[in-house]
């Protein structure tokens, strides 16, 4: 006893019933396409094409350029942090604790 396997199309079932019973051009019509997969490991690989990396690399500079500026202001803040300890250096845990008093 042979087994058939049998494929689930509502595409191809539609087209057998209606071919014939309405016009061509009505039925290319109606029929618009739905691109389905099994899973993403099916579907062909996609090459970045240069407009596609241009965004992305505008990203890229973009974020270069905050993280920059964030560098900039952290060298600043440093620059305040060790002014303050040649100040007032700290002696002790509860010392580095307290408010700072004029």
């Amino acid at each position: 006893m042979a087994t058939e396997r049998l494929v689930v199309s509502d595409l191809l079932c539609y087209l057998l019933y209606k071919f014939g019973k309405m016009p061509l051009k009505e039925l290319k019509a109606v029929l618009l396409p739905k691109y389905v997969s099994q899973g993403p490991d099916n579907m062909p690989s996609i090459r970045m094409g240069e407009g596609d990396l241009n965004c992305l690399l505008s990203l890229i500079r973009k974020l270069g350029e905050k993280v920059d500026g964030m560098g900039v202001e952290m060298d600043a803040i440093m620059k305040v942090v060790r002014d303050l300890q040649v100040q007032r250096p700290v002696t002790s845990l509860a010392e580095a604790r307290a408010p700072l008093r004029d």
